[in-house]
């Protein structure tokens, strides 16, 4: 869920990294730099808010894909394929010390705390990106992420 979330407000704030050539403004912008011989670059805050949120994608990914391998793991483990109790007793004794020799319920465990640097990067990026919209989106949304 949070990779879906952060993916919409990255196509959004990508595109202040980029110049629009369809845009008026910005090609008479460009001429006058070009006469002054200056370089345009993005904005600081288009970069931070970029940087905070390509990073949270990072940790929240590899939580994601750590999950499904998880889950994998556990729907073959409780996998019920064999019909009679003798059979289910058998596998089931086979499988029992599985879980803790790989690990299996701390590496679930540990995928929330992987999330919540993610979250809080992705909020952080959040906060910079409405403020830069208009202040008053910025004054309203800080409070609210800061709880």
């Amino acid at each position: 869920l949070v990779p879906a979330v952060m993916t919409a407000f990255l196509v959004e704030s990508y595109a202040a990294l980029s110049r629009d050539p369809n845009d008026l403004m910005i090609i008479l912008l460009q001429q006058v730099a070009l006469q002054l011989a200056t370089n345009s670059y993005p904005s600081v805050n288009a970069v931070r808010v970029n940087v905070l949120w390509l990073a949270s994608s990072t940790p929240s990914l590899v939580s994601a894909s750590y999950g499904i391998l998880v889950k994998q793991w556990l729907h073959n483990y409780l996998a019920r394929k064999y019909t009679s109790p003798q059979a289910r007793l058998r596998v089931r004794h086979f499988r029992n010390p599985g879980p803790e020799h790989w690990k299996v319920f701390e590496i679930a465990t540990k995928l929330l705390l992987l999330l919540q640097p993610a979250l809080a990067l992705l909020l952080i990026g959040l906060c910079i990106f409405t403020a830069e919209v208009h202040s008053s989106i910025g004054h309203t949304t800080v409070p609210v992420v800061a709880g």
